[in-house]
């Protein structure tokens, strides 16, 4: 697990999932992020992670057009999902 606490700057930069792929050791292409706010795609985007959107009430208006899906829930997203195993 990675926070703002291990990285220098908070979103929307992409330190976190920067450090977050090198601590588990996976490249960002490999891996995706799950996000529920428009600075939170942009740090994932800007990291170069695939990106699921689950907007929430407060969120919901936002800009997810960089998003590489937006869902109501998670039980829409299956196995398979982006491509990934």
């Amino acid at each position: 697990v990675r926070t703002r606490d291990d990285v220098p700057r908070a979103k929307p930069w992409p330190d976190v999932y920067a450090a977050a792929c090198v601590a588990v050791g996976v490249g960002a292409p490999a891996a995706v992020a799950i996000e529920d706010s428009h600075h939170g795609l942009a740090a994932a985007v800007a990291a170069g992670l695939p990106c699921i959107v689950v907007p929430n009430r407060v969120t919901t208006g936002q800009d997810f057009a960089l998003a590489s899906l937006v869902v109501e829930s998670l039980v829409a997203v299956r196995r398979g999902t982006l491509g990934l195993p």
